[in-house]
């Protein structure tokens, strides 16, 4: 209905091709990924990341297929992981927009949950253009308007590649950890330096990742927290990258086809009992999208919050 009318019409207007959905329960929300939620600020973003992925390892040690039949290498194990309700450095999006629009309406979150079905909260769903998106990187990192190269894709495949070695857990040594935790509090954000998220399509192995087809945004583990702020990686949220990008081109005088690699469609909260009826009617369901797993991970993810309240 209006919704696919309008999401197909930003389609439109950015020229057609291959572009990402992110349903979002609440138009409050940052696009940041949830490792940013549950952090440990007295270590670095990869060490906290190496947590979650330890902790996975030990829940599933009854079960050793998983990692090596399910998921091959570890940009799969961290995408199992981001699937399954772990906290991870990926923020996942969609191919498939009534997919992005199914999760705007059913947070996994009960109390998110609670919020919409009150309609105290404000879903939406985000279009993502990896294409301008790459360029306001470029742009930024050099300090003027970059375009990216005609056919040449910016989305990165799996993550054979060393150019993603920061993205992804590779030493799990408390020597490296500790290495990667010295001088967390010093750095003041810098778009010409600053360490930007990568789009990444990782390898489809899992029945969930397959369901939701799913794609990302990878977060460099290397990346600092932002000296004395509130929120220390806010600098990093897509918005905010956004807002960026917006500035240098004003700046710079430029006007490139499109500023904008997001774009946002607000679904009325009224609304939303009548768009879950007709989801449920085209067959996209939380059964669907959530076949298998998801208990372990969740009873672990309980017990840390059940102790930080403590």
């Amino acid at each position: 209905g209006e919704y696919v009318e309008k999401a197909c019409s930003f389609v439109e207007g950015w020229g057609g091709g291959d572009y990402w959905y992110r349903g979002v329960c609440s138009d409050t929300f940052q696009l940041l990924p949830s490792l940013f939620r549950n952090l440990d600020e007295n270590v670095s973003l990869y060490a906290n990341q190496t947590r979650f992925l330890k902790a996975a390892y030990y829940i599933t040690l009854s079960d050793p297929t998983l990692w090596s039949n399910q998921a091959k290498g570890i940009a799969e194990h961290t995408c199992l992981l981001q699937h399954y309700g772990m906290p991870t450095s990926l923020l996942d999006f969609s191919s498939d927009m009534l997919v992005a629009l199914h999760f705007a309406l059913n947070p996994d979150d009960p109390t998110d949950q609670k919020k919409v079905d009150e309609y105290i909260y404000q879903p939406k769903v985000v279009l993502f253009n990896p294409l301008v998106y790459n360029e306001a990187v470029l742009s930024l990192s050099k300090g003027d308007f970059v375009p990216n190269p005609e056919n040449i894709s910016p989305v990165l495949f799996d993550a054979y590649d060393n150019v993603v070695s920061e993205y992804f857990v590779h030493n799990m040594s408390p020597e490296y950890l500790i290495e990667t935790s010295r001088d967390l509090k010093n750095y003041v954000p810098n778009p010409r330096i600053d360490k930007y998220p990568r789009p990444l399509v990782i390898r489809r192995s899992n029945s969930r990742i397959l369901a939701q087809s799913g794609t990302f945004l990878a977060y460099n583990l290397m990346a600092k927290p932002q000296k004395e702020a509130e929120e220390p990686y806010l600098y990093l949220a897509l918005e905010s990258i956004q807002q960026e990008y917006k500035k240098l081109l004003q700046e710079k005088g430029r006007e490139p086809k499109s500023k904008d690699f997001l774009k946002e469609i607000y679904i009325n909260p009224f609304g939303v009992p009548k768009i879950k009826k007709e989801l449920q009617t085209m067959k996209i369901s939380t059964a669907r999208m959530y076949p298998e797993l998801y208990r372990g991970f969740g009873e672990y993810m309980q017990k840390i919050s059940s102790d930080t309240e403590k």
